[in-house]
């Protein structure tokens, strides 16, 4: 038995033995998974097909893969989601992985700013100088009706706190009410003598 493993030893030594040499790396496969602002708020499971090189009796042949991606609830634009060793394959080479990029579209209502959620509001002059309520229809199917009691003036903001996105330790960010403000384009001469008095 001794004999044995000096041998190996040996051998090794002068390149006969020893650990095959390392495979070498590929560049992943990079794929852009197109998602929307609730998908990334209440979380999501895409289906995305990349095509990839694979090695069959030896040879390199074209494939296709068809992935099911999970988007946790909370997601952010720009998160790379990885499939290890699930794309390319060649002789001599280790699979590369796939790599799936979040890319946000544009929303008709919201924006986001950090964890917070900003939504722009159109309200009526008239509105703006007396108490008015607006209706938030929210990313989870919730509409809530936000009182705005104070006198509204332009790039006013009002915050509600915790009804933002989701942060990976479970709190949420705030949402953010901005206002359009919607001025009348002719007041007769009786309404402006009228409003003089008011104001």
């Amino acid at each position: 038995p001794f004999a044995c493993v000096d041998a190996l030893v040996d051998a090794d030594e002068f390149g006969f033995g020893g650990l095959c040499p390392p495979l070498k790396e590929q560049d992943p496969i990079v794929s852009v998974l197109k998602c929307n602002l609730e998908d990334l708020a209440n979380g999501s499971v895409k289906r995305a097909v990349v095509k990839r090189t694979v090695l069959e009796e030896g040879k390199e042949i074209e494939d296709e893969k068809e992935f099911s991606v999970n988007i946790p609830a909370g997601s952010a634009d720009g998160m790379a989601i990885t499939f290890p060793q699930q794309g390319n394959h060649a002789s001599g080479c280790k699979p590369s992985d796939v790599v799936f990029v979040v890319s946000m579209e544009p929303h008709k209502k919201f924006t986001i700013e950090g964890s917070n959620l900003v939504y722009k509001a159109d309200i009526s002059l008239v509105e703006a100088l007396t108490d008015c309520t607006v209706s938030v229809p929210m990313l989870d199917g919730r509409t809530l009706a936000l009182p705005c009691n104070e006198v509204i003036y332009p790039d006013y903001e009002k915050k509600f706190d915790g009804e933002g996105l989701l942060l990976k330790d479970g709190s949420h960010g705030n949402l953010l009410l901005r206002f359009n403000i919607e001025f009348p384009t002719f007041i007769s001469g009786e309404k402006r003598e009228i409003l003089r008095r008011l104001l």
